[in-house]
């Protein structure tokens, strides 16, 4: 399951959060969905790789 990642939200709310003198690293602040992202993304080639080194030793 891929999520869509929207830039345009992110840049937005990290615009808000700076004006607002908010934190932008937390649960759920600003940077949240890019790392949920970044880490999803290493998750699954790490996964992919696994797997097709577990396929290819048989």
């Amino acid at each position: 399951m891929k999520e869509e990642f929207d830039f345009d939200s992110i840049r937005k709310k990290t615009i808000e959060q700076l004006k607002a003198g908010k934190p932008l690293l937390g649960k759920d602040d600003a940077f949240a969905p890019l790392l949920t992202s970044i880490l999803n993304a290493a998750l699954e080639g790490e996964k992919m790789h696994i797997l097709q080194k577990k396929k290819s030793d048989g």
